[in-house]
């Protein structure tokens, strides 16, 4: 009896330990966007640059703001090819949030810039805003 009992209960562990492996794989593919850049903005119409230190390839980005909704106007990438395009959109983007994916037309090379055009308004006049861009490289892009 008490072999039985031993036999049921390595199954139920055996069990436990293969579904939390594979909870953990479904993760790990679901993990294709990453922060390729950030910046605090200034509550008021200006604009900002971000250099893109990554050498991996982008199909599309997003913007993510914290402390203050951001108003997006304009938004050019320069790409390592010294290729470049403009995307006169605005997006609003609501705190804490994100904007809608922005697809990029040359997502076969790799970025070297994204300079906006924004506008912001302050929720507490000691803060700042912060955005952050994230990418997805074209193998990804869902």
């Amino acid at each position: 009896m008490r072999i039985l009992v031993l036999i049921m209960l390595l199954l139920v562990i055996n069990t436990r330990f293969t579904q939390a492996q594979q909870v953990a794989s479904n993760i790990n593919e679901k993990r294709s966007w990453y922060k390729i850049g950030e910046t605090s903005v200034e509550f008021q119409e200006s604009s900002d640059a971000i250099v893109i230190q990554s050498d991996d390839r982008f199909a599309a980005v997003k913007f993510v703001v914290v402390n203050a909704p951001v108003d997006l106007i304009e938004m050019e990438v320069i790409y390592e090819m010294k290729n470049q395009e403009t995307a006169n959109e605005k997006i609003r983007v609501n705190v804490p949030g994100e904007s809608k994916i922005i697809d990029l037309n040359n997502g076969e090379w790799k970025l070297k810039k994204i300079i906006f055009m924004y506008t912001t308004e302050p929720i507490n006049r000691d803060k700042k805003g912060h955005v952050e861009i994230w990418g997805i490289s074209p193998g990804n892009k869902k």
